[in-house]
């Protein structure tokens, strides 16, 4: 069977309201079997002037580097073994506080043909500077 994953993202640094940010996610098939059609989404509504790219990697197809404006809806075959690289860049909004989520998922075209669902997705936690918060600086 094909097992389908998002690998964590360390995040450890702190980001400030209004900075650009960059973002590499990988996503891969661990499993013995490819994965034909495997959607990989990611909500990026809240970044302002969000993009993406699907850097081609190994064993995989349907990535072609090409930029792409909004959130993540992609599918690609990843063969077993198969690995690949979402490049997301976008702004943190002015007025964020806090942190910032971005959810990010892949899942195959078949549910059944996934044993393992609980590595699909990954919570990308940006953390948020409160230095500026109440108007010091």
């Amino acid at each position: 069977k094909a097992d389908l994953a998002v690998d964590p993202v360390p995040m450890g640094a702190l980001f400030a309201g209004g900075s650009q940010i960059s973002l590499s996610v990988s996503v891969g098939n661990n499993g013995t079997v490819p994965s034909n059609n495997a959607t990989v989404n990611a909500d990026l509504s809240s970044l302002g002037n969000a993009s993406w790219r699907c850097v081609p990697g190994t064993f995989v197809t349907g990535c072609d580097n090409t930029l792409v404006n909004g959130s993540i809806n992609d599918a690609i075959d990843l063969a077993d073994g198969g690995q690949t690289v979402y490049q997301i860049t976008g702004v943190i909004p002015a007025a964020a506080r806090n942190e910032l989520r971005i959810v990010m998922s892949i899942n195959p075209c078949s549910n059944t043909s996934d044993p393992e669902p609980r590595n699909n997705t990954r919570e990308i936690v940006l953390r948020l500077d409160r230095m500026f918060d109440h108007g010091f600086d």
